[in-house]
């Protein structure tokens, strides 16, 4: 699950912690939770935005795409 390019790292560990959660109050397995929270961590640094914002492309579909 490597990032293709990196653009930036602001907010990675914030979208990594905030997918984690929301992953287990989905009540998706600790080790499933793990896996969305470096999707979106993935999807976060990928992104091409403004440094000082966490992407909003971020969706549970987007996720499940790179976790299948």
């Amino acid at each position: 699950m490597r990032p293709k390019i990196i653009e930036k790292t602001t907010g990675a560990g914030d979208t990594f912690t905030g997918t984690y959660c929301s992953m287990i109050l989905l009540g998706k397995s600790y080790e499933e939770a793990l896996k969305y929270a470096l999707a979106g961590s993935k999807l976060n640094i990928e992104s091409v935005v403004n440094e000082s914002v966490i992407s909003d492309n971020i969706s549970l579909s987007s996720l499940q795409k790179i976790v299948k």
